[in-house]
């Protein structure tokens, strides 16, 4: 095997493995901007209670007093 055919087999290795980056890089990045959604979808999920806490609407409690936060109503509780 010459060296021009040795320099070319190593360029198309170095293809490859460059294909290979950027397509892990691709799909990283998708998978970076669905955790960033995620993250900005459980924000958007918060709620302010009447305790003046912040809680996410499904961890949001009624009292006799109007909602709270998981934390405030154990506290009511005891």
């Amino acid at each position: 095997m010459t060296i021009a055919e040795m320099n070319a087999q190593s360029a198309e290795m170095m293809r490859r493995v460059n294909e290979k980056i950027a397509a892990k890089e691709i799909e990283f990045r998708a998978v970076q901007r669905g955790c960033i959604q995620a993250q900005l979808d459980r924000e958007a999920a918060m709620v302010l209670c009447s305790c003046g806490h912040r809680a996410t609407k499904s961890h949001m409690m009624n009292t006799g007093h109007g909602t709270a936060c998981p934390s405030c109503y154990d506290r009511m509780s005891e």
